[in-house]
């Protein structure tokens, strides 16, 4: 794990999703001191959006750009550049690379069908 995953922004992150996605809220606490790790909110969002890490495209909130810590805000856009989610304790540059991270080892989400068992 890269020290990116392991120091991210805050103690929480709490990611809302736009419809039409079936997930309202993810809410992700991170053990202490270290908070949560990044790749936990990147593997959130891409499960929430049925999306792999590279296809996640991050934008600053930009009236956010001066927080830091659990106030960094930042958005995760379609790909048409319309926001389908909003981040809380996590920045556009923590986010952006651990995507990038996790898209290079090939990590993609579990893609369910049909009913649970």
């Amino acid at each position: 794990m890269t020290a990116a995953s392991l120091f991210p922004d805050g103690p929480s992150v709490t990611v809302i999703y736009r419809r039409p996605c079936r997930t309202e809220k993810s809410e992700l606490f991170g053990a202490a001191p270290h908070g949560v790790e990044a790749a936990h909110v990147v593997k959130a969002i891409c499960r929430a959006l049925d999306v792999g890490p590279g296809a996640i495209e991050v934008a600053a909130d930009p009236d956010a750009r001066h927080l830091r810590d659990h106030e960094a805000r930042c958005y995760v856009l379609d790909a048409l550049g319309a926001r389908v989610a909003h981040v809380t304790g996590l920045s556009f540059a923590w986010l952006q690379v651990e995507a990038a991270r996790l898209a290079g080892q090939g990590w993609k989400p579990l893609i369910v069908t049909g009913s649970a068992s």
